[in-house]
């Protein structure tokens, strides 16, 4: 995809505008509320967390292209398949979403939290409570999109069996490691955290950004309907 057609992309995408503007809040969060790097990174684990959530929903609605013209038959199989995708999820995608919280709270809790021992969901309460506001915006510009692209465009109905949305959260728990990692070394080790904070949402912005124009693109039609998607 050149950049003329990212940019149209965008210019035409109510649901990639909704997405920049939420993704700018955590700007917001840490000039003026107080936002530091646990809670920008828990942000984005819980950002994750609503992203396994819309991938139920579309393993729910997915109609494989195979099933289309299939007899009932294949069909019956496919919603069983559904019935059991829908709990391997949760569970598993759920132990990747605990492996990733114990992770960012290795490399940024402060002193103090490791005396709730194990007791993880105390630890991390008081920063979801700072949050929450952005949470909140993330969970409707996702769930926007989810309608908007996934449902009003039928996306539902152009995925194929190998490319069910169960899989697709895994890629960004990945990359987030990655971002931990890096984002964490810049921002200890750089005389102006401020300045590597900034950066770091703003390297986001762009990395969920790229992610949606190309998901955009790869279902798009190629006969396009005239939708603002």
């Amino acid at each position: 995809m050149n950049i003329a057609e990212f940019g149209r992309t965008i210019q035409h995408s109510s649901s990639t505008w909704i997405l920049i503007l939420t993704n700018i809040f955590p700007i917001f969060g840490v000039l003026f509320i107080g936002y530091n790097i646990l809670s920008i990174f828990l942000l984005y684990w819980a950002e994750s967390g609503i992203i396994g959530f819309y991938s139920i929903l579309k393993i729910i609605v997915t109609i494989p292209q195979h099933t289309h013209q299939s007899n009932p038959f294949i069909r019956v199989i496919t919603i069983f398949g559904k019935i059991f995708m829908v709990p391997f999820f949760c569970i598993h995608f759920g132990g990747f979403m605990f492996g990733h919280l114990l992770f960012i709270l290795a490399f940024f809790a402060p002193t103090s939290l490791p005396s709730v021992g194990f007791n993880i969901l105390s630890a991390v309460t008081p920063f979801l409570q700072q949050i929450w506001f952005g949470l909140l915006l993330l969970f409707i510009s996702h769930g926007y999109s989810f309608y908007s692209n996934y449902i009003r465009a039928e996306e539902y109905k152009q995925i194929k069996t190998s490319q069910m949305p169960m899989m697709q959260p895994y890629a960004r728990i990945i990359v987030m490691q990655i971002a931990i990692i890096f984002g964490g070394m810049l921002y200890f080790f750089s005389g102006q955290q401020l300045v590597m904070l900034l950066l770091l949402i703003v390297l986001k912005i762009g990395f969920d950004l790229r992610a949606h124009v190309k998901e955009r693109k790869k279902f798009q039609s190629p006969t396009p309907k005239n939708i603002l998607s």
